[in-house]
C-alpha cells in the first residue's frame, strides 16, 4: 500500500513542477510586432500575458538585456521568455519607451535533465536569491 502511495506522491509532485511549463506560444515575433509605443502596460499583458518565465527548458541565448539608456532611464523594465524569444519593453511612466525581441531556440535534453532543470526553476520562484 505505500508503494501505491509513494507512486501517487511522485506523480502529483512532478505535476505540480512540470505545471505552468507552456513554452509561451504567446510569446512569438508575431505578437510582439503587434506593440507599438501607443500600448499601455496593459495593453501589452493583453498581447503576451504578464511578464514571465515561460520556458518549457532551457534556450539559447539564455538571456538578454540590452539596458544602454541615452538621456532618461525607463520606469520600469519588463520581460518575458519563451521557448521562441525573449521579449524587453522598457516603459516611460504609462507606455512604451522602447521595446526587444531576441529569437532563441530550446536546448534539446534528456527527460531527466529536463525535470531537474524545472525543478531548480521552481525552486528559485519558491525562494529567490536576495
Amino acid at each position: 500500500m505505500w508503494c501505491l502511495n509513494l507512486l501517487w506522491t511522485s506523480v502529483a509532485l512532478a505535476a505540480f513542477i512540470l505545471g505552468g511549463a507552456t513554452g509561451g506560444g504567446c510569446i512569438n515575433a508575431k505578437n510582439f510586432e503587434r506593440i507599438n509605443g501607443r500600448k499601455s502596460r496593459q495593453d501589452v499583458e493583453a498581447i503576451l500575458g504578464p511578464p514571465g518565465d515561460y520556458r518549457s527548458g532551457p534556450i539559447d541565448p539564455e538571456h538578454t538585456v540590452y539596458g544602454f539608456y541615452f538621456g532618461i532611464s525607463p520606469s520600469e523594465v519588463a520581460l518575458w521568455y519563451s521557448d521562441t524569444g525573449i521579449v524587453e519593453i522598457h516603459f516611460f511612466g504609462t507606455h512604451i519607451g522602447r521595446k526587444y525581441y531576441t529569437p532563441t531556440q530550446q536546448v534539446p535534453q534528456p527527460p531527466l535533465e529536463n525535470l531537474i532543470w524545472r525543478a531548480n526553476r521552481q525552486w528559485h520562484r519558491w525562494f529567490p536569491e536576495k
